[in-house]
């Protein structure tokens, strides 16, 4: 079991900073808190094995138009981001602890800047 598990945080960590372009090393040492964050784009975590991109995308697209919607590997983690701030904001009102094809609850927080296709806007914190 946790050969299994060190093979999913492994390539989990390998698709956000190969398809993300997350510094994850940086991430894990750094204080959270002070992580410079986008407000269009949304880290969505505790995923069921079994989500499908399509039920996801149908979830996410009821607060707005989204530019991407990206799923890791194993279903562990993926990545919704939205054309504005007004979306992502209702997306994350919404749908934090939204228990997915009611099973379990979706944990969402925004996700850093460099992860945001566009970076010219600067994280309001």
């Amino acid at each position: 079991m946790a050969k299994a598990e060190t093979i999913i945080i492994s390539q989990t960590k390998q698709w956000m900073k190969e398809k993300l372009g997350v510094n994850v090393d940086e991430l894990e040492k750094s204080d959270r808190s002070k992580c410079k964050r986008s407000y269009t784009a949304i880290l969505i975590k505790n995923l069921p094995a079994n989500a499908k991109e399509s039920e996801l995308k149908d979830v996410f697209e009821r607060y707005g138009s989204l530019k991407r919607l990206e799923i890791g590997p194993f279903n562990t983690l993926a990545l919704a981001e939205f054309e504005n701030e007004k979306q992502a904001k209702a997306a994350m009102k919404n749908l934090a602890y939204h228990k997915f094809n009611y099973l379990m609850p979706l944990y969402l927080e925004y996700a850093p800047l460099s992860v945001a296709r566009d970076h010219s806007k600067e994280s309001k914190k």
